[in-house]
């Protein structure tokens, strides 16, 4: 019913390598599943203009009440812009959307690239979660730069898009390294810089260093409703 299975390579090489989605457990992908009696979720993405959001992909990432690890399935929009999964059992869901189709980000439309949408609880009963409206994207160029001034190629450099402005809550790009200008580049994209929306979170890492998430050489809180470039020093 026009969503399709997404092979998870295609998805992490487009997102990076070591993406911040699914990073609490176990990993599954999967597309539409609503057999059986099992808890459901279903909904519909849509743009900024009430269009619906097609050919891109849907991310929920699933803690069962139970105790059991968390882990994400990856729903590809249809025509219609709708979802729906059947769950192992009640769960706790975050909803992200990805302006992702095929193997790479979609091109500059205003709409943002990653967007964290909101957490429900699911089950027993089917939860319609109604129509989920993205906002408008704006593009987050993220530099690094020496002491001296002059650009960082190789550094690696992660976005993440936030719940709330605290941004206790958050998903990430992935890691990304900045080419020979310093400039992230996200996802496949043929130019810098990602489109978010409102809370963001953003962080460095050196050149030859380690991609933990609290290896990060600086950070930044930013809150992105215009075009907004950030620029971090870092010592080399």
């Amino acid at each position: 019913m026009g969503m399709t299975i997404m092979k998870r390579r295609s998805v992490l090489r487009a997102l990076g390598s070591g993406s911040g989605i699914g990073v609490f457990g176990s990993t599954t992908v999967v597309g539409r599943n609503n057999s059986g009696s099992n808890p459901v979720i279903r909904g519909r993405i849509q743009r900024p203009d009430n269009r619906p959001q097609t050919e891109h992909v849907v991310f929920l990432d699933i803690k069962p009440d139970g105790g059991q690890n968390r882990y994400y399935e990856i729903i590809e929009l249809g025509p219609s812009g709708r979802f729906e999964h059947a769950l192992t059992e009640p769960s706790q869901v975050r909803i992200v959307y990805w302006g992702l189709s095929g193997k790479s980000i979609t091109e500059r439309d205003g709409i943002p690239d990653l967007y964290y949408i909101k957490d429900v609880s699911v089950g027993p009963r089917p939860l319609n979660v109604g129509n989920l409206q993205l906002p408008e994207g704006h593009v987050l160029n993220v530099k690094v730069e020496n002491k001296a001034g002059d650009p960082v190629e190789g550094a690696g450099v992660r976005v993440a898009t936030c719940l709330a402005a605290e941004c206790e809550s958050w998903y990430g790009s992935g890691r990304h390294e900045t080419n020979e200008d310093g400039m992230f580049v996200f996802g496949g994209a043929d130019k810098p810089g990602i489109e978010v929306s409102g809370p963001v979170y953003t962080n460095v890492y050196h050149p030859d260093g380690e991609w933990e998430w609290r290896t990060h050489l600086d950070s930044a809180e930013l809150y992105v409703d215009e075009p907004t470039e950030h620029v971090f020093e870092i010592e080399l």
